[in-house]
């Protein structure tokens, strides 16, 4: 299982590395204690699931199981919908936090405003 827990980390290494980029920063804002649980919890069930991918990929490839090595054939819409979900939920739970947050702080909303539209000019 330690093979196919390195296979996972190893197909996508840097996911993992902005995951914990991101529960770090969002670490360093007071009040968004829920959240990062919340991003510990969604990484831990990727990683699982990344983990079943690959073992059911290298099951199907040493036995030569099905001739769709994708496994399209097998794909449940509700599955899929119940998986990605929660990811949904959880962006739009850091939108409304960190919005909620910045129109705490007087001045920042017309700030950002500001440099959006820097970026926007300075855009090719």
């Amino acid at each position: 299982m330690s093979d196919a827990s390195g296979s996972a980390t190893r197909g996508n290494p840097g996911t993992e590395q902005q995951a914990s980029g991101l529960i770090d920063l969002l670490s360093k804002v007071p009040g968004t204690g829920g959240i990062c649980q919340e991003a510990r919890t969604l990484q831990r069930d990727s990683q699982a699931q990344a983990i079943s991918n690959d073992q059911r990929d290298m099951s199907r490839a040493g036995f030569g199981i099905g001739s769709n090595p994708s496994g399209a054939q097998n794909i449940d819409p509700q599955a899929i919908y119940a998986k990605i979900y929660p990811i949904m939920v959880f962006r739009d739970n850091v939108m409304r936090t960190i919005s909620s947050i910045v129109s705490h702080i007087p001045g920042l909303e017309s700030l950002i405003d500001k440099v959006r539209v820097v970026r926007v000019l300075l855009k090719p």
